[in-house]
C-alpha cells in the first residue's frame, strides 16, 4: 500500500487528536515534500479534521480530568504539541480562577493523602513540600499561597 500524505495524516488523526504542528512535524519525519504537507493540512482544515483551537480546548479538558494541573503546566504541554501562543492563551482563558482554585485544592488533597504528615513538629516543612508540589503542577503562586494558608 502506498502511503500518500493524506492517508498518513488521516491515520495519525485516527489514533488520537493532533495539532497542526504535530501533523506537520510527523509528515516531515516521513520525508513528505513541503508542498504536499501544506496541501494536506489545508485540506484537513477545510474538512474540519484539524483545528488547533478545538484541539487545545479538548486537550486541556482531557488533561485536567486525568490529573489536576495549573495553567502554567497546561501551557507548557500545549507548547510541546506545537500549538501557537495565541491559541493557547485563548484556550487557557476558559479556565476560570475558581476552577483553577478547585483544581489546586484537589491536587493538594491528593498530595496530602499520599504524603501524610508524620507529626506537627514538621508542619512548616510539610507546607513547603506541598507548595513545591503545587508549583510543579503549574499553579500560580497566589493560588498556592491561598492553599497553604488554609492548611
Amino acid at each position: 500500500m502506498t502511503h500518500t500524505p493524506l492517508n498518513y495524516a488521516l491515520w495519525l488523526l485516527g489514533r488520537r487528536d493532533r495539532s497542526v504542528g504535530e501533523i506537520r512535524n510527523k509528515m516531515k519525519e516521513k520525508k513528505f515534500e513541503e508542498e504536499e504537507i501544506e496541501q494536506t493540512i489545508k485540506h484537513l482544515k477545510k474538512l474540519n479534521f484539524l483545528d488547533d483551537g478545538k484541539f487545545a480546548t479538548h486537550y486541556i479538558s482531557n488533561q485536567i480530568s486525568i490529573k489536576p494541573l495549573g495553567k502554567y503546566q497546561l501551557k507548557q504541554k500545549l507548547k510541546r504539541k506545537f500549538v501557537s501562543d495565541e491559541i493557547i492563551d485563548n484556550a487557557i482563558k476558559e479556565i476560570s480562577p475558581d476552577r483553577e482554585l478547585e483544581l489546586a485544592k484537589e491536587a493538594s488533597l491528593k498530595y496530602q493523602k499520599s504524603h501524610p504528615a508524620v507529626n506537627d513538629t514538621n508542619a512548616e516543612k510539610n507546607r513547603q513540600k506541598l507548595a513545591r508540589h503545587l508549583i510543579s503542577r503549574g499553579f500560580d503562586w497566589e493560588i498556592v499561597k491561598d492553599i497553604i494558608d488554609e492548611s
